[in-house]
C-alpha cells in the first residue's frame, strides 16, 4: 500500500484533511518548507518588499536586473530618460498655453517654446462697423487706412477724416477741408498731427479730435501724395508731391519749399530710416534719377533707385530696419533691394506676386491707391504685407519674407479671394461686389482694416 493510502486510511486523525489533499505530497521527497524557502531567495524572484509606497514601480536596470522607480508627484507623466538608473522618471508635462482668444488659431513651437499661430488662408471674422452719421454729404471712398501714433486714421477723397483706437468705435474729427478737398494721409511728429491731400491742402493739430488749422504748404494748386517725419537730429515734417515738389516744416505750421533735384514727375513715395539720418523719395516718371535723397530733409541728390533699368518706375520706396534694407518696387514684378543705395548698389530680386484664382493663374495689378501694392511691415513676424486689387471684386492679401527671394504662388498667407466678404458698395448690399471696386485697406500690429466708402469698416479686429 502506498503512502497517500496509509494516509488515507488514518483520516481519523487527521480530521478536514482530505484524501484527494494528501494526494498532492505524493512524490515529495524532502521538506515542503525548506524546497518553498528555497524558491523565495532565488535571484529570479521579485521580492515584494522591493516597493515602498502606493504608486511605487518596478523597471528594469539592466538585463535580468530590476530596482524601484518611486512614484512622483501629482499630474506628473511617466517619461523616457536615458540618464537615469532606470531609464524612466517622473516629469511635469509641458503646459498647453492659454487657450483665450485663441479661435482658429494652431500650436507650434520653436523647439523650446510653444505658441498659438495664425492659420494660413483667407483673412476670415470680419466685423463691419459704421462710421459716424455726418451732418453734411456721406463721406466719399477712403484714400488712406493707416495707423499713426496708436490710433487708426481713415481719410476721404471729400475730406473726411475718421480715428479710432481700436478700429471698431470711430469717431469724426472736424477739419476745414470738409467737402472740400481730397485727404490723401496723416503723419505724426513732433507731437503734431498733419492731414495732407489735393490741391495743396495742409492742415494740423495737437491734439487727437482737437482743432485742425489749414496751413500753407507751398504747394499752391499741386496735390500732396506722401509725408513722413524724419526724426533723429533733422526732426522735419516732409512733404512731397505732384510736379517733383517738396515742402518741409519743423511743426507742421510753417512750411519751406525744397528742391529735389530729379525729374519733375509726381514724387509719389517717400521714406526715412530708422535712424532719421537718410530720406528716399521717388516719383513716377520712367527716366533715370526719378529719385532723390538726402541727410537733412533739406538738400537732395539725384540718382536711380534701381539697377538702371528706366521702365515700369511707378512703385515705392521703404526702408525695412529688421533687414536693414532699402526696398524699390517699381511694379508688381520689378523689385529691388540696396542697403547702400546712396552708392548705386541696388540687387534686382524676385517678388512676383501671383494670384489664384479660380482655374486661372493672375498677375496683380498694382494699385492706384497711393501708387504701391505695398502696404506696412510685419514687424513681429518679420513679413512685408503685400495688397493688391485686380478688378471684379477680387484683392489679394499676401505675406512675404524679406529675407527670402522667391515667387509667391502656393502658401499664400492673409489672400482674400473674394473682396465681397469686406466690401459694401454704395447703395447695395454686403453680398454684391463689383468690378474694380473703390476700396482701401490698412494693415498693423496683426490688425486690417478695409473700406470702400466709409458708410461702413470692415476689421479683423
Amino acid at each position: 500500500m502506498s503512502k497517500a493510502r496509509d494516509l488515507a486510511n488514518a483520516g481519523t486523525a487527521l480530521t478536514s484533511v482530505s484524501a484527494t489533499e494528501l494526494g498532492y505530497l505524493d512524490g515529495v521527497t524532502s521538506a515542503v518548507q525548506t524546497q518553498i524557502d528555497s524558491k523565495i531567495g532565488q535571484s529570479t524572484a521579485i521580492n515584494p518588499t522591493i516597493v515602498d509606497a502606493k504608486g511605487d514601480i518596478i523597471a528594469a536596470t539592466a538585463a535580468d536586473t530590476v530596482a524601484r522607480l518611486a512614484v512622483g508627484t501629482n499630474n506628473q507623466v511617466l517619461t523616457a530618460d536615458s540618464s537615469t538608473a532606470t531609464g524612466l522618471k517622473w516629469a511635469t508635462a509641458d503646459a498647453l498655453p492659454s487657450q483665450t482668444s485663441k479661435t482658429s488659431k494652431f500650436l507650434s513651437t520653436d523647439g523650446t517654446t510653444a505658441s498659438w499661430q495664425s492659420i494660413d488662408g483667407s483673412v476670415s471674422d470680419w466685423s463691419g462697423y459704421a462710421a459716424p452719421n455726418t451732418t453734411a454729404n456721406n463721406p466719399a471712398s477712403p484714400q488712406s487706412i493707416r495707423k499713426v501714433n496708436g490710433y487708426w486714421f481713415i481719410t476721404t477723397g471729400n475730406g473726411f477724416i475718421f480715428y479710432s483706437s481700436d478700429a471698431k468705435s470711430w469717431t469724426r474729427w472736424s477739419n476745414p477741408n470738409e467737402n472740400v478737398t481730397q485727404i490723401n494721409g496723416v503723419v505724426f511728429g513732433n507731437n503734431t498731427y498733419v492731414f495732407y491731400g489735393d490741391s495743396g491742402t495742409v492742415s494740423s493739430g495737437t491734439t487727437i479730435g482737437g482743432t485742425l488749422t489749414s496751413r500753407t504748404s507751398q504747394f499752391s494748386a499741386d496735390s500732396i501724395m506722401d509725408a513722413v517725419w524724419m526724426g533723429g537730429s533733422v526732426n522735419l515734417f516732409i512733404l512731397v508731391g505732384s510736379n517733383g515738389k517738396v515742402s518741409t516744416s519743423p511743426d507742421g505750421t510753417t512750411w519751406t519749399a525744397r528742391t529735389a533735384n530729379q525729374s519733375t514727375g509726381s514724387i509719389t513715395s517717400i521714406a526715412v530710416n530708422d535712424t532719421g539720418t537718410l530720406a528716399i523719395l521717388t516719383s513716377s516718371i520712367s527716366l533715370a534719377n526719378n529719385a532723390s535723397y538726402s541727410s537733412d530733409g533739406t538738400t537732395w541728390t539725384a540718382f536711380s533707385p534701381d539697377d538702371g533699368t528706366t521702365t515700369g518706375r511707378n512703385g515705392v520706396i521703404f526702408y525695412d530696419a529688421a533687414n536693414t534694407k532699402w526696398i524699390y518696387c517699381g511694379s508688381v514684378t520689378q523689385w529691388w533691394e540696396s542697403t547702400s543705395p546712396t552708392s548705386g548698389t541696388w540687387t534686382t530680386t524676385v517678388r512676383q506676386l501671383i494670384n489664384y484664382s479660380q482655374s486661372n493663374d493672375k498677375a496683380l495689378d498694382k494699385p492706384s491707391q497711393q501708387g504701391t501694392p505695398f502696404i506696412s511691415k510685419d514687424v513681429t513676424n518679420n513679413k512685408w504685407i503685400i495688397i493688391s486689387p485686380f478688378g471684379n471684386g477680387w484683392y489679394g492679401i499676401y505675406t512675404i519674407d524679406p529675407t527670402v527671394s522667391y515667387t509667391v504662388h502656393n502658401g499664400k498667407t492673409y489672400q482674400i479671394k473674394n473682396i465681397r466678404t469686406v466690401y459694401i458698395s454704395s447703395g447695395l448690399g454686403l453680398n454684391t461686389y463689383q468690378s474694380s471696386p473703390a476700396i482701401s485697406i490698412g494693415y498693423a500690429d496683426g490688425v486690417f482694416v478695409a473700406s470702400g466708402n466709409t458708410q461702413l469698416i470692415y476689421t479683423n479686429a
